[in-house]
């Protein structure tokens, strides 16, 4: 007889919503900033910070579900109001040229 699946526990169904928000954000990220390095790096550090304030993906990663939508929700918003991408295209920029004096 098979064993009977037994619904997800209330931890179970966290974990995997955190699991696709933080799938969402990075593919959202790398959608629009798909260089690794340069200025699409930079965009996506500054936003990245700007949203969680912290660029450490392990302590993003330790985030509640919750958390991470309302992130990615604003992350969203960001990378569709080009008000606020020109912002952060400057931002990047001025690092960009800080860096390399």
């Amino acid at each position: 007889r098979k064993a009977e699946k037994k619904p997800p526990t209330q931890g179970q169904k966290e974990q995997t919503q955190r699991t696709i928000c933080l799938e969402e954000i990075q593919n959202d990220l790398v959608t629009v900033f798909p260089a690794g390095l340069g200025i699409d790096k930079q965009m996506k550090n500054l936003i990245i910070k700007s949203v969680f304030k912290s660029m450490s993906w392990e302590k993003i990663q330790g985030l509640q579900a919750a958390e991470l939508e309302i992130g990615l929700s604003t992350i969203r918003d960001i990378l569709n109001t080009p008000e606020a991408m020109l912002k952060f295209k400057a931002d990047a920029e001025a690092l960009a040229i800080k860096e390399k004096k």
